[in-house]
């Protein structure tokens, strides 16, 4: 056992959460069509059994949210939310070592679709809630767990349906959810980013439009040559560079990890490094991350045009996913992209959502921090910047604090960085990893449900 824990939860509760995992897995939950309603009736089950009673929000057919609550001594204390979405990306099984709906144990993982996007937590937090239950008496506040669906399609039937229709259900001070508490190695040190802020949702229409006429006669003024010069502008062209608080708190905070001693320097320069990275590093992965954290975005990922191939079409359109940083909107971004493409094509807002952002002085980033530093005295916790969606959107909207923490330390020798893990193929989560997950949650949830933690309420 590589990992050597302070205060380790007996290994009963270590058994009982991979036990769950392994079923939550079995349950295949793609969406579409969805189908969480059993994954619900699963976990609670396991909550009846050890004396919570949960209730099940049955949403539309073999749909449904599952929400339970442990009761703290002081009403006046916000509640603290550990929020987990039971659905998961399709998995075409060509490919996989393992099936993606097996969840077998081997070379020391467990593998399946959902092993780390996201029913470890889903695992951990039942858990955890069940341990409290049965152990730990004297906690303070409102513990809840809310288990949902829909959150990879947009969280329509999930958070957003619980958010609309039963918010005094999951309403808290605080939430805990995707993404980040899990371990990156980064030039002999561990990094662990918390989720402090999340890009917001612009998802556009461009249509070009021009003379119809016969394939036969070329028109290099027709929809489709104009919306293919807008989507290659797109596609090469960089938007300005705009550094938030959040991203610059995460590249200070990994610089100084990985290079000790730097940390007053550290913020004076990060904006060299992201100069650099962005003008050196090309395509990279690098460049890739560090761009989309530091910048609105704008991805071309559908064209359509024309029915026949000897017609030229009148009209042409590209749907465009557009993410915008925290302080932007999407006036902003429509904005960045009629200066890059021009004034030709028109450009429609089809869904939006604002960016989240949760305070970066919070107690709970102290709490972190303290409970990782024991459980992994290597270990440096850095705010982050996600590029992309989560279920914080939703919460975000009754005045909840979320942060992204569903902890899993993996082996520094471990083939892949765990953002590879994500709806990809062979997804699979380290067991020692997990039981170091469900430890340090563990940890987190019974201090935090104990104290009255200044500046939270």
């Amino acid at each position: 056992m590589w990992y050597k824990p302070p205060m380790a939860l007996d290994l009963r509760w270590h058994e009982s959460a991979r036990t769950l995992l392994r079923d939550l897995i079995r349950i295949d939950t793609s969406n579409p069509p969805g189908n969480e309603l059993r994954a619900c009736e699963l976990l609670a089950e396991a909550l009846v059994e050890g004396g919570v009673e949960p209730k099940i929000h049955r949403v539309a057919p073999e749909r449904g949210n599952l929400v339970a609550r442990l009761r703290g001594e002081d009403a006046r204390l916000p509640p603290l939310l550990l929020s987990a979405h039971l659905d998961v990306v399709p998995a075409d099984p060509v490919g996989w070592t393992h099936p993606p709906f097996a969840a077998e144990e081997a070379d020391g993982c467990i593998w399946g679709r959902g092993a780390i996007d996201m029913k470890h937590m889903a695992a951990m937090a039942a858990t955890v809630l069940l341990r409290m239950k049965a152990e730990v008496g004297g906690f303070r506040r409102d513990l809840i767990l809310a288990c949902v669906a829909d959150e990879e399609v947009g969280g329509a039937l999930g958070a957003r349906w619980l958010v609309d229709n039963a918010p005094d259900d999951v309403r808290a001070g605080v939430a805990l959810g995707e993404i980040g508490g899990m371990s990156l190695p980064l030039a002999g040190r561990r990094v662990y980013p918390v989720q402090v802020a999340e890009k917001g949702l612009a998802w556009l229409r461009l249509t070009a439009r021009g003379a119809a006429g016969h394939g036969s006669v070329p028109d290099r003024s027709s929809a489709v040559v104009k919306l293919a010069r807008a989507v290659e502008i797109l596609g090469r062209t960089p938007l300005p560079t705009r550094m938030t608080p959040a991203a610059r708190a995460f590249l200070a905070g990994t610089l100084d990890a990985v290079r000790g001693g730097l940390r007053f320097a550290a913020p004076l320069l990060v904006d060299t490094l992201v100069s650099a990275v962005l003008r050196l590093a090309g395509d990279s992965p690098t460049a890739r991350v560090v761009g989309a954290m530091t910048a609105n975005t704008a991805t071309p990922t559908c064209l359509r045009a024309g029915t026949s191939t000897n017609a030229i079409p009148a009209e042409a359109v590209a749907e465009v996913d557009g993410r915008t940083l925290p302080g932007q909107n999407t006036a902003d971004l429509v904005r960045e992209i009629r200066a890059a493409i021009g004034k030709e094509i028109d450009i429609e807002v089809m869904h939006e959502a604002p960016p989240v952002e949760a305070p970066p002085d919070h107690p709970m980033l102290d709490a972190i921090r303290a409970v990782l530093r024991e459980h992994d005295p290597g270990g440096a916790v850095v705010p982050s910047l996600t590029p992309g969606y989560t279920d914080a959107k939703a919460w975000s909207r009754l005045g909840i604090a979320c942060y992204g923490f569903t902890p899993v330390r993996f082996p520094d020798d471990f083939p892949v960085q765990y953002s590879t893990l994500f709806h990809s193929t062979d997804e699979r989560i380290p067991l020692e990893g997990f039981r170091f997950g469900l430890d340090v949650l563990g940890d987190l949830v019974e201090r935090w449900g104990r104290g009255g933690v200044e500046g939270d309420r």
